[in-house]
């Protein structure tokens, strides 16, 4: 669905809160997005270990309708990724 069409004053839209429509969920994921916290005011995610994830860069992306709509890259510091336990 659209979202922007439903932008309409006699249409109200109901739907999952902070859902993101362009990934499937992976239902065995390690780190599952609701792990994370957004941190508005830094422009960064909190990824589960406390460390934070930078925006790093952009790329634009056609969506339904022929709008386009900004995907954002995040990520952590190297040495900080390369010294946990999962590396």
């Amino acid at each position: 669905m659209d979202v922007a069409a439903c932008a309409t004053p006699d249409v109200t839209l109901y739907g999952p809160w902070k859902a993101n429509d362009w990934s499937a969920p992976k239902l065995h994921s390690r780190f599952r997005k609701d792990r994370f916290t957004w941190h508005g005011d830094l422009d960064a995610y909190e990824w589960p270990a406390g460390h934070l994830l930078k925006r790093v860069s952009g790329h634009t992306r056609v969506c339904s309708g022929g709008r386009e709509g900004v995907e954002w890259q995040y990520r952590g510091e190297a040495q900080t990724c390369q010294a946990g336990p999962l590396r």
